[in-house]
């Protein structure tokens, strides 16, 4: 009983999280994101973006996750250089409130809490790691026309799309966290000593 009141705690979390952090706010956002798209795609090398820079139309755009899994669309934060990971950041913050850009960092944040957990329960199970969140754009972020954005890693997916400067979707969107509560040996989310 006490898993199905922990799960259904969890999944009403991520429903209210998830819902206050991505609204559409104006018009303006949907131009910053696209400028900060566009600086964050000029960054890139061609392998890159081959890897991050997807059709608009692609099925993939649809295709969304927040469970662990060993592979996934878009460049990852772990294979971008400081550069591009300030970046990054850069269409996040022009993407998200500045509550929902604080929850999305503190998501990733706790990846290295639940691999700590982990390997103090005697190891295995998925891949932990704060860097295992990954950038996708589909189509090409310009003043007109319409391009998508997707953001995602264990925990946290973001989906986004543009349209002649406007966000016109941000949806579907999945923010979590596990564990809900960090004890007193993880106040800032890291293990102590």
């Amino acid at each position: 009983m006490k898993s199905y009141i922990r799960l259904f705690s969890f999944l009403i979390l991520a429903v209210s999280v998830g819902t206050s952090v991505a609204r559409v706010r104006d018009a303006r956002t949907g131009t910053q994101m696209t400028v900060a798209a566009q600086h964050f795609a000029e960054s890139l090398s061609s392998d890159q973006q081959m890897m991050t820079m997807l059709d608009y139309d692609s099925p993939q755009r649809v295709g969304w996750h927040f469970i662990p899994k060993p592979h996934r669309k878009g460049l990852q934060i772990k294979n971008m250089d400081q550069g591009q990971r300030e970046l990054t950041h850069q269409l996040l913050q022009a993407t998200l409130s500045a509550a929902g850009y604080d929850k999305s960092i503190k998501i990733m944040q706790l990846e290295e809490a639940l691999a700590e957990l982990q390997r103090l329960s005697g190891g295995g199970g998925p891949i932990r790691d704060s860097e295992r969140y990954y950038v996708t754009i589909f189509g090409t972020p310009a003043a007109d026309g319409r391009w998508g954005l997707s953001f995602e890693g264990h925990h946290l997916s973001l989906n986004f799309v543009i349209e002649d400067g406007e966000v016109i979707s941000s949806s579907p969107q999945f923010l979590a966290s596990n564990p809900a509560v960090l004890g007193r040996d993880y106040g800032d989310g890291l293990p102590k000593g």
